[in-house]
């Protein structure tokens, strides 16, 4: 009884789906065979190609890298030159310049530079594509420090091997780590003077901050304290009783409340009439 619609319901399932499933894999077959020759061709030319353009770059790569690698051909070098020789700055740059433009060590050619002892404040910059760019400042000296040494503007001091032909500029004396306050006593002390005309040879301060300064062969005394309004009564006393007989002052003493002592050239160390 239950037997009839089992078999008519396989017989459904089984009989269209199947003869369908079975004309799709022979068109399918016969398709694949009809375009198999083209699949071929296309697959030939895209290895080909593939082939072709990694020749290509490979080839190409190392004309590229020449193209943007180029050898330094210019290296420009600005400063004032002041104190140091153009030879010497370009003996010193030359072994770091001799690359191609990827393969400069800027910060080793910044580092030899620096090891001059004139030069500070170097910058060194690539341009491409075949150049170096090269700048810094050199130290002026404003004095000399403790004979074999020199004192820039900034208050550093430096130590060329030239320095005996500054002879000429004043020498100041100090501890080495207050070499730029020493520097500030002197361009205050400087400043003052230069308006009775008056130039300062050497001066010399103190670990404690005691200042002693010279003009020529006269030996001044400022002490610890005070300095700026001992320094006011020196130049009073210049102006009005010393400048006539300068040239018979040996010390001016100046530690003292409100006078002054003067050692002269010849024995004999007596006040300062005028400013007691």
């Amino acid at each position: 009884m239950f037997d009839c619609p089992v078999m008519l319901r396989i017989k459904r399932l089984s009989s269209f789906p199947i003869a369908a499933k079975k004309n799709r894999k022979k068109e399918t077959r016969s398709h694949i065979a009809e375009r198999l020759p083209g699949i071929k061709q296309r697959s030939v030319i895209v290895v080909l190609l593939a082939v072709l353009t990694g020749f290509l770059c490979i080839m190409g790569i190392p004309v590229l890298m020449n193209k943007i690698n180029q050898p330094i051909v210019r290296v420009k070098v600005y400063s004032s030159f002041r104190y140091i020789k153009e030879e010497d700055v370009r003996e010193i740059l030359m072994p770091g310049a001799r690359q191609r433009f990827f393969s400069v060590d800027s910060a080793a050619m910044r580092k030899k530079l620096a090891r001059n002892p004139w030069i500070h404040n170097v910058k060194i910059s690539r341009h491409w594509p075949d150049s170096i760019l090269v700048a810094f400042d050199e130290y002026e000296p404003i004095a000399r420090w403790h004979k074999d040494h020199l004192l820039s503007s900034e208050g550093v001091v430096f130590k060329p091997e030239n320095t005996g032909q500054f002879v000429s500029l004043p020498l100041l004396a100090g501890p080495d780590n207050r070499a730029d306050a020493t520097m500030q006593q002197y361009f205050s002390v400087s400043r003052l003077l230069s308006s009775v005309g008056l130039t300062i040879s050497h001066l010399e301060m103190t670990p404690t901050g005691a200042l002693s300064f010279g003009i020529g062969q006269v030996f001044v005394k400022l002490g610890q304290d005070r300095k700026s309004e001992r320094l006011q009564r020196f130049v009073r006393l210049y102006d009005t009783k010393l400048a006539q007989c300068w040239g018979e002052v040996k010390i001016v003493d100046l530690r003292y409340l409100n006078g002054a002592a003067v050692a002269w050239q010849e024995a004999g160390t007596r006040p300062a009439a005028g400013d007691q």
